[in-house]
């Protein structure tokens, strides 16, 4: 079988003929150490310190940078 073909076959419920989402379900929250304590951030709040940072002008962060950023500010 031809490697296209193989993306074009969807896995569907037999039942109701809908596709099945593979993999896992999105996380609510996110793990932030902090010393020797773990903090547990909403994922709303990473979202908006995200959208704070790239929201000025001529923004090319990288993901190294905005992680550096989020462990600072947030």
């Amino acid at each position: 079988m031809p490697g296209s073909r193989f993306y074009i076959n969807k896995v569907t419920d037999k039942n109701n003929n809908k596709p099945i989402k593979m993999g896992g379900k999105n996380s609510e929250f996110t793990l932030r150490k902090d010393g020797n304590n773990t903090v547990v951030l909403n994922n709303s709040t990473v979202i908006n310190g995200i959208k704070e940072l790239l929201s000025g002008e001529f923004v090319c962060y990288g993901y190294k940078k905005t992680t550096k950023y989020l462990n600072i500010d947030i």
